[in-house]
């Protein structure tokens, strides 16, 4: 994670090389806005590649038909890191100023949860402002995304299935366990979970995806909006054409209608630029062929060209 970093009538950048401590060297140098920068980068970095091997180790959990294990994974980064990328967006320099001086009371989300409910909503309803696909996901608002994860009394809360699959014995009213949670499933049991995952983690990831956008554009670099348009298009109507097929269909078609789509091959590095027919064909496809080299572009991952 390259940095430059400028004088502009500071202290001397010479020393910075032979600095033991590089974070603090800036900060007594007058360079503290580069140092925070660089941390942020660090959390954000360490959080989300936390985040997604998680969600990675649940989603291969389900497939496999370990519902009890996929839902206990999700506990994780949906309840803790997720949050903390949010934090990072609401008030990145008051998460790191609690981090750096070890204030872990005033950023345990155990702690903030029970004792400063308010912050915690707060903190959800900035990430969603800043988040660009809310418009899209229209069940979803601050106070859906605080029941969704944080409420034991919603009925749709992921904390009764996160509690069900972490104790075999739960006394709380809507969780009562009959003998022992997730052990004794029938058919019935494995339908109804794997139904209620897939409708709350399509969201949560398309919800999380926006996050990282907006921090990647924050700390990093800004994102052009066709390139945007691209990947958020590939995003939606995957989703969409899951449950809605003529939907899905007009979401590429309205979002794409004026911009070319070129995608680059992680094998040859060359551009492959789609056709119409193609484009259409990205509702269900995972990948595409590149026309230099022949190899696979996946259509899973984020991709950045602009040409």
């Amino acid at each position: 994670m390259s940095y430059t970093i400028k004088e502009n009538g500071r202290n001397s950048l010479d020393g910075l090389e032979k600095a033991e401590d590089v974070i603090e060297w800036l900060k007594k140098n007058g360079y503290e806005k580069e140092a925070n920068v660089i941390l942020k980068r660090k959390i954000f970095h360490a959080i989300l590649a936390d985040f997604l091997n998680f969600v990675l180790e649940s989603l291969k959990a389900s497939e496999k038909g370990k519902t009890s294990i996929s839902y206990a994974l999700l506990r994780k980064p949906f309840k803790d890191n997720l949050l903390y990328l949010e934090w990072l967006i609401s008030d990145g320099n008051e998460l790191l100023h609690l981090v750096e001086s070890e204030s872990t009371d005033e950023y345990e989300i155990g702690k903030i949860r029970r004792y400063k409910r308010w912050k915690l909503k707060s903190i959800l309803q900035q990430a969603m402002d800043n988040n660009e696909f809310k418009d899209h996901l229209h069940i979803l608002d601050s106070k859906y995304m605080y029941e969704l994860r944080y409420d034991y009394n919603a009925p749709f809360s992921l904390e009764l299935m996160w509690n069900k699959s972490n104790h075999l014995v739960t006394t709380m009213k809507k969780i009562q366990s009959k003998d022992f949670n997730d052990v004794f499933l029938t058919e019935e049991d494995y339908s109804e979970r794997w139904n209620y995952y897939y409708s709350k983690v399509p969201l949560l990831l398309i919800y999380s995806t926006g996050i990282v956008i907006r921090l990647y554009e924050e700390l990093f670099d800004e994102i052009s909006e066709d390139v945007k348009l691209i990947n958020k298009a590939f995003i939606l109507t995957k989703w969409i054409s899951t449950f809605d097929h003529f939907h899905g269909e007009n979401i590429i078609k309205n979002l794409l209608e004026d911009v070319e789509i070129t995608l680059k091959c992680e094998e040859c590095y060359k551009s492959t630029s789609l056709n119409d027919v193609q484009i259409l064909d990205l509702q269900y496809n995972s990948h595409v062929e590149c026309k230099h080299c022949g190899e696979y572009i996946r259509l899973s991952e984020y991709h950045f060209n602009d040409k």
